[in-house]
C-alpha cells in the first residue's frame, strides 16, 4: 500500500472510532426492575424524562424500579399497523420475551 491510501484507511478509522470514545455510558437497569413497554411517537428526551420520573416514583410507590422499553415503529400511515403487530405478540401475564 502507498502512503495515501494507508492515510485514508486511517482517516477512517479514526472517523468511525471517535464516536465510540465519547459515547456516554448507557445506565445499568437494576436486577429487581420491572420492565414497561411503551409504543409512542415521542423524541428521545421526552423518553428519556419520563422513563426517569416514572421509575423513581414507582420506586417510592411501589418498592421497585421500572425499566421503560420505549418501541418507537416510526413517523407514517404505518404506525396502526406496527402497534398493532407489537400488541398481537405480546407475552402473557408473566412472562418476558427475549
Amino acid at each position: 500500500m502507498d502512503a495515501t491510501k494507508i492515510g485514508v484507511v486511517l482517516a477512517l478509522l479514526i472517523v468511525i472510532g471517535v464516536p465510540f470514545l465519547f459515547r456516554p455510558e448507557e445506565a445499568a437497569v437494576p436486577d429487581n426492575a420491572e420492565r414497561l413497554i411503551i409504543i409512542t411517537p415521542h423524541n428521545e428526551q421526552i423518553c428519556y424524562e419520563f422513563g426517569r420520573g416514572f421509575s423513581d416514583w414507582h420506586e417510592r410507590e411501589h418498592g421497585t424500579p421500572v425499566h421503560v422499553d420505549w418501541r418507537t415503529p416510526g413517523g407514517d400511515e404505518r404506525d396502526p399497523q406496527a402497534a398493532r403487530s407489537l400488541l398481537h405478540c405480546r407475552p402473557t401475564r408473566g412472562q418476558d420475551r427475549p
